[in-house]
C-alpha cells in the first residue's frame, strides 16, 4: 500500500534527506583530507630523514677527520670543533627519532645507527682524551685504532645510509601517493555533489509526481462534476489533497443530494400545475369559439389575453420539464438518417406566423444533406435558435439561414441583424434561466430555457454549438449535426 506523505513530510524529507547525505559526506570527506594531509607530512618527515641522515653521515666523517687532525695539530679551535660536533651528533639522532615516530621500521635502523653513533661517539672522546693525555700519534695510525675506528663507522655509515636509501624510494613514491589521494578526494568530492543533486531531484520528481498525479484526479472530478459525469474514487490517505479530494467528495454528494430534491421539486409542481392549467386552457379556448353562447368584444379580447397567457404558462412548464428531462439524460434519442432539408421546411413553418408579427423576413438555403438525428429534437433546436433571432431583430430586418458540411458535421448557422451579444454573454447565454436583458440587452420575454435546451440536445447528438457576435451589427447562432453514425 502507497504511503502518501503530508506535504509538510514531503518538504522535511526533501530537507533532511540530503542533509543526511552532506553530513556523511563531509564526514568521509574530512577523513579524506586527513589521509592527503598525513601524506603530505610524511613526504616532509621523508624529506628530513634523508637531510638527517646525510647530516649524521657528514658529521661523523668530519669528527673523524678532526681528531686525526687534533692527532697532528693539537690546535684548541680543532679540539673545540671535535666537541661541538660530537655534542651534535645525539640532537639530529633525536630529531631523526622524531620524523620518524610512526615509521617502526625506520625506528629500529635509527637505533641501530644511533647505539653505533653512541660507540663512536666514546671512541672519539676517547682518543681526543688520549691526545690530551700525551698518547703517542702512532697509536692514532696503527692497526688497533684504525681497526676500531673502521668497525664503528662502517657499522654507523651502513645503517645511515640505508636509512637514506629507503627514504629517497619512499620520496619516490610519495608524490604518486599524494596524487593518488588527491584524485580520490577529488572524485568523491564530484560524487558527493552529483549524487547529492541526484538525490534531491530523485525526491523532488518523485513527490511532484505524486503530488501532481494526485491533483490531476482533483482537477478531473472537478471537470467530471462540471460535466454531470461520475466522479473518480476518493484518493487514500491523510494528507492534505487526499483531505481536500473527500471535502471535494462530500460537496458532490450534497450537490447531487439538492439536485435531486430540486428535479423531484420541479417534477411535482409542474404536474401539478400543468394539468389544471391544461383544463383552463381548454375552457377558455371553448370559451372564444362560442361554445357557451356569444361573447361580448370586451369580453373576447380579455379572455384571449388570458389564453395567452396560460398557453405561455404551459409551455414554460414542457420546458422546465424538458430541461430537468435533458439534464438528468432521461430522453432518448430517435436518430436515424433523414434529410436535413426537412428540418428546415418545418422549422420555418413553425415560425412563420412569429416571423410575420415581427416584419422579419428568413432567407434559407437549401440543403441535400443527410444527417444523423432525432428529427424532433433537431425541429426543436432550429425552431429554438430562429425564434430569438426573430426576437431580437428590428422591424423589417432580415434573418440568413445556411448549412455547410465539415467534415463529418454539417454546420448550421442562423445569422441576424439585432443589437449584438457582449463577449462575457456568449457562454452563459447557454445556461438554463440566463437572458440577454441581464447584460444589457434589449428585455424579451422569455424563459431563458430555450438555448439551455438547445446546448443540451446539441451535445447529446455529439455535436457543438455557439455564437459569434459584433455589438450592433448582428449575432450568428451555429450549431452543429452528425452526418453519419458515430
Amino acid at each position: 500500500m502507497a504511503v502518501h506523505l503530508k506535504l509538510s513530510q514531503k518538504a522535511w524529507v526533501l530537507l533532511s534527506v540530503p542533509a543526511v547525505f552532506q553530513i556523511i559526506f563531509v564526514a568521509i570527506l574530512f577523513v579524506l583530507l586527513k589521509q592527503a594531509d598525513y601524506q603530505r607530512v610524511r613526504s616532509e618527515n621523508t624529506k628530513a630523514i634523508i637531510t638527517g641522515g646525510t647530516v649524521l653521515i657528514r658529521l661523523f666523517y668530519e669528527a673523524f677527520s678532526a681528531v686525526g687532525v687534533y692527532g697532528i695539530t693539537k690546535s684548541p679551535e680543532v679540539g673545540k670543533r671535535i666537541d661541538t660536533t660530537l655534542d651534535q651528533i645525539p640532537v639530529e639522532f633525536k630529531a631523526l627519532r622524531q620524523f620518524a615516530s610512526d615509521r617502526p621500521q625506520e625506528k629500529g635502523v635509527i637505533d641501530r645507527a644511533e647505539n653505533a653513533a653512541a660507540k663512536g661517539i666514546q671512541m672519539l672522546r676517547e682518543g681526543k682524551a688520549g691526545i690530551d693525555a700525551g698518547a703517542s700519534v702512532q697509536f692514532f695510525r696503527g692497526p688497533i685504532w684504525r681497526e676500531r675506528v673502521k668497525t664503528v663507522s662502517k657499522e654507523l655509515i651502513e645503517e645511515l645510509q640505508a636509512l637514506v636509501e629507503a627514504e629517497k624510494r619512499e620520496q619516490l613514491k610519495s608524490p604518486r601517493a599524494e596524487l593518488e589521494t588527491q584524485r580520490f578526494v577529488d572524485r568523491w568530492l564530484f560524487a558527493g555533489v552529483v549524487a547529492n543533486l541526484v538525490t534531491v531531484l530523485v525526491l523532488a520528481l518523485y513527490f511532484n509526481r505524486d503530488t501532481m498525479s494526485r491533483l490531476k484526479v482533483l482537477m478531473d472530478n472537478t471537470l467530471r462534476l462540471g460535466e454531470k459525469q461520475p466522479l473518480r474514487l476518493p484518493l487514500v490517505g491523510e494528507d492534505e489533497i487526499a483531505q481536500l479530494d473527500r471535502t471535494f467528495h462530500d460537496m458532490a454528494n450534497r450537490l447531487a443530494a439538492a439536485e435531486r430534491i430540486k428535479r423531484q421539486f420541479v417534477a411535482t409542481i409542474s404536474h401539478d400545475l400543468r394539468t389544471p392549467l391544461t383544463g383552463m386552457q381548454f375552457s377558455l379556448t371553448l370559451l372564444l369559439e362560442g361554445s357557451y353562447g356569444e361573447l361580448s368584444k370586451q369580453a373576447k379580447e380579455a379572455i384571449g389575453v388570458l389564453e395567452s397567457d396560460v398557453r405561455r404558462l404551459i409551455n414554460l412548464i414542457n420546458e422546465l420539464l424538458e430541461v430537468e428531462k435533458l439534464d438528468a439524460g432521461k430522453v432518448v434519442l430517435n436518430r436515424d438518417y433523414i434529410p436535413f432539408s426537412a428540418v428546415i421546411n418545418r422549422s420555418l413553418l413553425s415560425v412563420g406566423s412569429l416571423a410575420e408579427q415581427h416584419h422579419v423576413s428568413i432567407e434559407a438555403r437549401p440543403s441535400d444533406a443527410m444527417v444523423y438525428a432525432d428529427e424532433e429534437r433537431m425541429i426543436r433546436v432550429l425552431v429554438n435558435v430562429l425564434s430569438n433571432a426573430i426576437k431580437y431583430s428590428p422591424e423589417n430586418g432580415s434573418i440568413d439561414l445556411n448549412c455547410q458540411e465539415l467534415g463529418k458535421f454539417l454546420k448550421v448557422s442562423v445569422a441576424d441583424q439585432g443589437p449584438g451579444i457582449p463577449d462575457d454573454a456568449r457562454s452563459v447565454i447557454f445556461e438554463p434561466y440566463e437572458q440577454l436583458e441581464s447584460y444589457g440587452g434589449n428585455n424579451k420575454p422569455g424563459t431563458g430555457l430555450g438555448l439551455a435546451i438547445c446546448k443540451e440536445i446539441v451535445q447529446q447528438h455529439g455535436g457543438e454549438i455557439g455564437v459569434d457576435s459584433t455589438i450592433g451589427k448582428g449575432s450568428t447562432f451555429w450549431f452543429t449535426v452528425p452526418l453519419n453514425e458515430p
